[in-house]
């Protein structure tokens, strides 16, 4: 990454890398899916027979590989707790066909995810830090990394990055 004039930086200092430069450090991330992917994956989703719906269904109870409903108390971790608590324990719940996720160890951790994006500081994150930390980094579970809203800044154990290391979205 070369620095430049026009070097943005995150709140605490934190450096923004734009795009289209993560793409030259890793060129495998967050590749574009053509249209065909697209449909085989979605042939595997949930409710397939959407594709083939002429009209969508007025509404959709969707719980279905999701987590409990959980409670971030007081610290500003609401983008970790989306990104990885909800979507992250979904995605890994849904590929391995596990329709209801309700033990910590197969719930992902918010913390883990807060912790190493919120710049040292409870003062919230960025969805985009959040989703390249899971394709980098991974995603621990609760059980190896408990949630905590009084703790924003512990990194986790050598075991939560060796569980994490297994669950990259790339």
């Amino acid at each position: 990454f070369v620095f430049g004039e026009n070097v943005k930086y995150r709140a605490g200092g934190c450096l923004y890398i734009p795009f289209e430069e993560v793409q030259k450090i890793h060129p495998n991330l967050y590749k574009k899916v053509d249209d065909k992917t697209m449909m085989e994956l979605l042939a595997k989703s949930p409710n397939p027979s959407l594709l083939k719906a002429t009209t969508l269904p007025t509404s959709v109870i969707n719980t279905k590989y999701l987590p409990p409903v959980g409670d971030q108390g007081w610290q500003g971790s609401c983008n970790a707790w989306a990104s990885t608590y909800y979507v992250w324990t979904y995605m890994v719940n849904w590929f391995n066909n596990n329709s209801n996720p309700s033990t910590y160890d197969e719930i992902f951790s918010p913390a883990f995810a807060y912790n190493h994006i919120n710049d040292g500081s409870d003062s919230g994150s960025y969805p985009e830090d959040a989703q390249y930390l899971i394709a980098t980094m991974g995603a621990c579970h609760w059980a190896t990394m408990p949630y905590d809203e009084n703790d924003y800044t512990t990194w986790g154990s050598t075991n939560a990055y060796l569980e994490a290391m297994r669950y990259r979205s790339t």
